[in-house]
C-alpha cells in the first residue's frame, strides 16, 4: 500500500492492529462495541440468524450510487411496478424502520444476493443516517440484517444550518457501492459540536457490517467547517467526494472535489473551484457529480468568478485523472446581480441542482434557482448556450431570461428554483420547480426546447411563504412496450423551513393520454396515482431525497420521520 504522508501511515498500522484476527461475530447490543472507534459493529434483533427467509418477491438491480447510476438518470426497469403505477392498483406494503435520527438524507443503495455472516442470500437496501449509523435490511420483506456506528453526530444547530430542522449532522450524502463494499463520508464529534468536528471516509463489507479498513480522515478539527451533501461518485479505484462549507460565501469557503484512491487508501488530489476567492460549492441538492465515461461533469454555486482560479456559478468539465477543469462555462457573476432597489441578490446559485446529461445528443441541460434552462455542447461549453435560453419551471411569457432586471425577481410572489436532477428520455426533458408543477419540454437536435405539457399538481400549495423549497425530486419507470410512468415526490409546505408532510404521484408519460386544457396547445399530464399513506393526512417529505425502484417490484421513498416506505 502507498502511503504519501504520516497520518495515512498511522492510520492503516491502527487498520491492520484492529483487523488482525477478527471472525465474523454474533449481533451485538447497542454498547457492545469495538473500541477506538476503528470498527463499531451493532447488529440488531438476533432473531433473523434463526430464520431462513427466502426472497419470493424477485431478485433486484444492483443501485450502488445517487440516481441510479454515473450519468445520474434517474431511469429504472420494472414492468410489473409500471403497470401498476399507470393503472393506479399501487398500494403501500411495508415501512422499514431505520434506527437513529429520523432524517434521512442519503438515497438507500441496494445489493441483490448477498451472502449475509449467517449464510443467509439476501437482495440488501443500505440506509445511510444522520445518527452515524450504517443499516441493512432484506429489500424485500424489511428484515433486519445489521447496523454500524461510525462515530457521534454532529449537534443540530444553527451554525450549520439557519432554520436548524436536522436533530443531527452526520451521514447527509448518498455513499457508493463498489464490489461487495459500500464507502460513505460520516461527519463526527468527539463531544458533537461543530468546532470539534471532522469528516472521514469509511469502508464497510455490505455481507457482514464490518469496516474493512480504519476510517480515512478527510477534514481536520479547526479548519473552515465544510458541508459534505453531494453523492459520492465511483470511476474504477477512484473516489470522487464534492464539498460545500456551512457558510457558502465566507471566507475560507470553497468548493472542493476530492479524490481517493480506494486500493491506496489514500487522498490523491483535491480541486478547489476557488482558489482565489471563495464560495463556489459543489452541492447539488444532495445528487452527485456526472460522468460520462470520459469526463465528470457538474455545477457549482454562488462564489467568485474569474476563469481562470475561481469559478462560481459556472459548468465545469472535469478531466478525473488529472482533476484539472478543462473546459466550462459561466453563467452570470455575483457581482452583477444587483436588485433595483441597490441591495445585492445573494442566492442566485446555479448549483442548486445538477447538470443533466444528454449522451446521445452530446447535450448538457442546466438549470438552477433562477429556473432558466441553458443548453451547452459538450465538447464546447465555453461557446455557451446553443439556443436561448428560456424559463422552464414555470410560465415565463414576457421575461427575458438572459436578462439580469428578469433573473433578479420573485416572480407571481413565489421562487421557482429547481433542485432535483432534470429527467430525459425520449427527446423530452422533465422539470419540478418550487411552487409549480411537473413540466415537459422536447428537446430537438439542435438544442432547442419546446414546452409540451404541464401537471395539474403544484409543490408546496401549502406554504406560507414564497420559498417553498425544495419542489419535486423525480425518476422514471420503463415498463413492457413503450410505456413509462414518473413519480414524483412533493412537499406540502416549505421543506426549508420546517419539517413538512409531502406526497408521491405517478404520471403517465405517454402524450396520448393527455387531455388538452385550452385551445393554445397546452396539455395536462394525466395523473395516476397519488399517495396517502398516513392515518392523519400526508406523511412525512425528505428534503432531497428522491423515489427509488432496484427491480423487485417494489418502489422506495425514505423519510424524515425515519422510516422507508416500500410500495408495489
Amino acid at each position: 500500500m502507498y502511503l504519501n504522508n504520516r497520518r495515512q501511515f498511522l492510520s492503516s498500522l491502527a487498520a491492520t492492529v484492529a483487523l488482525k484476527g477478527q471472525t465474523a461475530q454474533h449481533p451485538l447490543s447497542n454498547d457492545d462495541r469495538l473500541s477506538h472507534g476503528v470498527l463499531h459493529h451493532n447488529m440488531q434483533l438476533p432473531s433473523i440468524y434463526e430464520r431462513s427467509t427466502p426472497n419470493t418477491h424477485g431478485l433486484i438491480n444492483t443501485i450502488s450510487t445517487r440516481n441510479g447510476d454515473a450519468i445520474r438518470s434517474n431511469t429504472y426497469t420494472d414492468p410489473i411496478l409500471c403497470s401498476k403505477l399507470l393503472d393506479g392498483t399501487i398500494q403501500k406494503k411495508f415501512d422499514i424502520t431505520v434506527p437513529g435520527d429520523p432524517r434521512i438524507e442519503a438515497q438507500p443503495l441496494f445489493a441483490p444476493s448477498i451472502e449475509t455472516e449467517c449464510g443467509e442470500e439476501r437482495d440488501l437496501v443500505i440506509f445511510s443516517g444522520m445518527s452515524g449509523q450504517v443499516s441493512a435490511f432484506d429489500a424485500n420483506d424489511g428484515t433486519p440484517i445489521w447496523t454500524t456506528f461510525l462515530g457521534t453526530p454532529i449537534n443540530g444547530s444553527s451554525k450549520i444550518d439557519a432554520w436548524n430542522i436536522n436533530i443531527k449532522w452526520s451521514i447527509l450524502s448518498t455513499g457508493v457501492i463498489i464490489g461487495t463494499n459500500l464507502y460513505v463520508v460520516a461527519w463526527t464529534s468527539k463531544d458533537g459540536t461543530v468546532e470539534n468536528a471532522q469528516h472521514n471516509l469509511h469502508v464497510i463489507n455490505i455481507s457482514t457490517g464490518f469496516q474493512s479498513l480504519a476510517p480515512l480522515l478527510l477534514t481536520s478539527i479547526g479548519e473552515m467547517a465544510r458541508k459534505q451533501r453531494g453523492s459520492l461518485l465511483a470511476i474504477g479505484n477512484m473516489i470522487y467526494i464534492p464539498w460545500g462549507t456551512i457558510a457558502e460565501t465566507a471566507a475560507g469557503a470553497h468548493g472542493f472535489l476530492t479524490q481517493v484512491d480506494v486500493n491506496r487508501w489514500a487522498v490523491v488530489k483535491e480541486l478547489n473551484t476557488t482558489v482565489k476567492g471563495v464560495g463556489g460549492g459543489l452541492w447539488n441538492s444532495g445528487q452527485g457529480p456526472v460522468y460520462d465515461g470520459e469526463f465528470i461533469y457538474t455545477s457549482t454555486g454562488n462564489g467568485d468568478y474569474d476563469g481562470v482560479n475561481n469559478f462560481g456559478e459556472s459548468i465545469i468539465k472535469i478531466d478525473p485523472k488529472t482533476l484539472t477543469i478543462v473546459d466550462h462555462w459561466n453563467a452570470f457573476s455575483d457581482s452583477s446581480r444587483v436588485r433595483a432597489n441597490g441591495g445585492q441578490w445573494a442566492d442566485q446559485d446555479l448549483g442548486s441542482s445538477q447538470v443533466l446529461l444528454c449522451q446521445d445528443k452530446g447535450l448538457l441541460v442546466v438549470c438552477g434557482k433562477d429556473g432558466v434552462a441553458y443548453v451547452l455542447d459538450t465538447n464546447n461549453l465555453a461557446k455557451g448556450p446553443i439556443f436561448t435560453p428560456i424559463f422552464i419551471t414555470f410560465n415565463g411569457l414576457g421575461l427575458n431570461a438572459t436578462s439580469l432586471n428578469d433573473l433578479d425577481q420573485v416572480h407571481y410572489g413565489k421562487t421557482f428554483h429547481q433542485h432535483a436532477s432534470l429527467l430525459y428520455f425520449n427527446d423530452q426533458v422533465w422539470c419540478f420547480g418550487e411552487n409549480n408543477n411537473l413540466r415537459c419540454f422536447n428537446l430537438d437536435s439542435n438544442g432547442i426546447l419546446t414546452f409540451v405539457a404541464r401537471s395539474a399538481e403544484t409543490a408546496s400549495v401549502y406554504a406560507e411563504n414564497s420559498s417553498g423549497m425544495p419542489g419535486g425530486f423525480s425518476c422514471a419507470i420503463r415498463g413492457s412496450d413503450s410505456q413509462i410512468a414518473i413519480v414524483s415526490v412533493i412537499p406540502d409546505g416549505d421543506a426549508n423551513k420546517t419539517v413538512t408532510t409531502g406526497r408521491l404521484f405517478a404520471f403517465n408519460a405517454d402524450s396520448t393520454k393527455w387531455n388538452m386544457l385550452n385551445a393554445d396547445g397546452d396539455r395536462n399530464i394525466t395523473r395516476t396515482w397519488m399517495s396517502n399513506d398516513a392515518p392523519n393526512g400526508h406523511d412525512s417529505f425528505s428534503k432531497f431525497m428522491v423515489p427509488v425502484v432496484p427491480g423487485n417490484g417494489y418502489l422506495y421513498y425514505a423519510r424524515y420521520n425515519g422510516n422507508c416506505s416500500v410500495y408495489g
